[in-house]
């Protein structure tokens, strides 16, 4: 059984609703807003399970990768350097624990010495592990989001995020599902996730912004 099985009955497919009251109602804010009123070391990126498992799609030991997230991983390990060096701060979220710079199955990604990288058990890495701990000693007030299992882990953060009243930027250029029966829910998170209050751009277009 996979890690995406286990944890999947952790997630709640109804998390947001006309009448739920889990999502705190926000003003919407323009993207370029509100990088302009932030500091890039209050800034954070997000790679959600860019794991082997969850990005090959070679389909060894029961992995869900297929083509798209073999595209996103690849684009997110084109791009982690370029925020890095705008000193945005990389968080790299796994399922499990113990994985280091030099022991670790991150696919194609490859984590550096002044990233975080963040074990989690539950689908939301602000539910388990450290990343809540970690992104409030760095002080961070706006995420950018990426990652696969869109759907459900990538869902979940966002959602628990925007409780947090942090500021999401969801990268929709970089998000993947890798279970083909997950596709069609695809627009459906991603519509939830910005009628919730997320903001929404392309990796190219916040790269640009930030570097002018």
């Amino acid at each position: 059984m996979s890690v995406y099985s286990k944890i999947s009955g952790l997630f709640t497919s109804d998390r947001v609703s006309e009448n739920s009251s889990d999502v705190k109602s926000s003003i919407s804010v323009d993207w370029r807003d509100a990088l302009a009123q932030t500091d890039s070391d209050r800034i954070a990126f997000i790679a959600v399970d860019i794991e082997d498992e969850f990005c090959n799609p070679d389909g060894k030991n029961g992995g869900q990768g297929n083509v798209f997230t073999h595209r996103v991983a690849s684009k997110i390990a084109h791009i982690a350097p370029s925020f890095r060096a705008l000193g945005i701060k990389n968080y790299l979220v796994y399922h499990g624990e113990g994985k280091t710079l030099e022991n670790n199955d991150f696919y194609i990604l490859q984590p550096h010495k002044d990233d975080a990288l963040v074990g989690k058990s539950t689908a939301s890495a602000l539910q388990s592990g450290d990343m809540r701990e970690l992104l409030e000693e760095d002080r961070k007030k706006i995420l950018l989001v990426s990652g696969v299992n869109h759907s459900c882990c990538v869902f979940e953060f966002v959602i628990d995020a925007m409780n947090d009243d942090y500021k999401v930027i969801l990268l929709s250029d970089v998000s993947a599902n890798g279970i083909m029966s997950e596709f069609p829910i695809f627009p459906k998170r991603q519509k939830e996730m910005v009628d919730a209050g997320a903001m929404e751009a392309t990796s190219a277009e916040v790269l640009q912004y930030l570097e002018l």
